[in-house]
Parts: structure tokens; C-alpha cells; sequence
């Protein structure tokens, strides 16, 4: 089963609405998750295309959080592989392999 997670930051966090380039640290830990849903199979990066689009024009019904936007993160769970992408100003970042990113532990 496939499934994507909405993490944002807090508003009384610095680092909200930060290009990635602005955050010496992205840590996780950091993040409130604010939606998850079961998602079909297509690349990645569509997917979070769709998402930030479905979070800024056709939010679902109960979702209470501020629109998708930058310093947002999207993990996409595919059983045991988690891929974390950050929202920045133009597009998204893999986070996974960054030294700056701390997942969950």
C-alpha cells in the first residue's frame, strides 16, 4: 500500500515558508503531520505536483492546515521505503540523502 504524509512546520516556527537553501537544518522532528492518504502509483515528483495543487486549489474535506507551501514536506511511504521530498519555491527537493535533513528516528 502506498501513502503519502503532509508535514508542516508550526506558524511560530522560524523556518516556515523558507526556501530549502534558507534552513542549515530541516529536522523532522519539527514537523506536525497535517493529512495522509492512500495515493495510486505514478513518479514522485508528479505525485507532489498533484498534492500541491490539491492543497492549494481543491482542499479535501476536513483539512484544517494552511495551503501546501514551501518548507512543507511530503514523505511517500511504499512499504518499508520512505522518500521525504521538501516544498521549495520552485519544485521539490529529495531530502533522503541531504546532510542537513533529520528524519524520524
Amino acid at each position: 500500500m502506498r501513502r503519502y504524509y503532509l508535514f508542516q512546520l508550526p506558524s511560530s516556527n522560524p523556518k516556515i515558508f523558507r526556501h530549502y537553501s534558507d534552513n542549515v537544518e530541516i529536522d523532522l522532528d519539527e514537523y506536525v503531520p497535517v493529512y495522509t492518504e492512500e495515493c495510486g502509483y505514478m513518479p514522485d515528483l508528479e505525485l507532489c505536483e498533484k498534492l500541491f495543487e490539491k492543497f492549494n486549489i481543491n482542499h479535501p474535506v476536513g483539512f484544517a492546515a494552511h495551503s501546501m507551501s514551501t518548507s512543507d514536506i511530503v514523505m511517500i511511504k511504499d512499504g518499508a521505503d520512505m522518500k521525504f521530498y521538501y516544498c521549495d519555491a520552485i519544485g521539490f527537493i529529495l531530502l533522503n540523502d541531504k546532510k542537513n535533513f533529520k528524519k524520524i528516528a
